[in-house]
């Protein structure tokens, strides 16, 4: 059950201020306490979360909007700066974001353009999030990435038999991008056995519809960045 916090007094002691010898925990070794790693890639373990979002909102949407729908989950579907805000400070944001109902762990770049060390950091920085905000007591979807082969520690720590979270928005225009895409979802199908997915973005190009034959379950959510080139100002 979800754990509320009225203000910032009422969270737990924020460990990453505690020093290490003379340098500040810069690698957030606190958020591990309470957390299972896998045996293989050392990587965090997102336990099954069953609860589906009635909506969604982005971190920064969030933390700038005055009216707000706590029944919301927070997505981070957005910039890596953005996420940098909640990765460096996260006691700070809690306060508010803990009025929610939820959270989509972090979206942390893991695109093919990237060096497979910072792959490998960006994977184990959103797990890790998901994993620490789940022993908070917060309801929490994995958000799920994978390439189609190789790279086996994008899965090791996402739930089996779970529903799961994944971004679409930006990710299927490019036909290349879109059967990268494409490929990732078979597998994580494959490997996961999913109960549902939760989607930030369309049922677009014939991506999801594997899923569908599957009988998997899907949940569309519009995601800031869909609703800005759609004209909404209210981003």
């Amino acid at each position: 059950m979800k754990t509320f916090y009225q203000n910032s007094l009422d969270f737990p002691l924020p460990e990453h201020r505690v020093k290490r010898g003379s340098s500040r925990d810069i690698f957030h070794t606190y958020m591990t306490k309470g957390v299972a790693f896998d045996p293989v890639f050392n990587m965090p373990i997102m336990h099954s979360e069953n609860s589906i979002p009635t909506g969604i909102i982005s971190f920064s949407e969030a933390m700038s909007t005055k009216s707000l729908d706590y029944s919301n989950y927070i997505h981070f579907f957005e910039n890596d700066d953005q996420i940098e805000r909640f990765w460096n400070s996260p006691w700070r944001y809690l306060p508010r974001l803990s009025k929610f109902s939820g959270f989509i762990a972090t979206d942390y770049s893991t695109g093919t353009d990237l060096p497979d060390p910072i792959r490998r950091w960006n994977v184990y920085r959103n797990q890790l999030t998901g994993a620490w905000l789940q022993t908070l007591g917060f309801h929490v979807l994995c958000n799920v990435r994978c390439p189609a082969t190789g790279s086996d520690y994008f899965l090791t720590g996402a739930p089996r038999n779970s529903i799961i979270a994944i971004g679409e928005i930006g990710c299927v225009k490019n036909c290349q991008d879109r059967n990268r895409f494409l490929g990732g979802l078979i597998r994580a199908i494959h490997e996961l056995h999913p109960t549902g997915l939760v989607v930030v973005g369309k049922d677009s190009y014939g991506v999801f519809d594997y899923a569908k034959k599957n009988n998997i379950p899907l949940h569309f959510f519009s995601g800031t960045t869909e609703r800005y080139y759609r004209g909404d100002t209210n981003v």
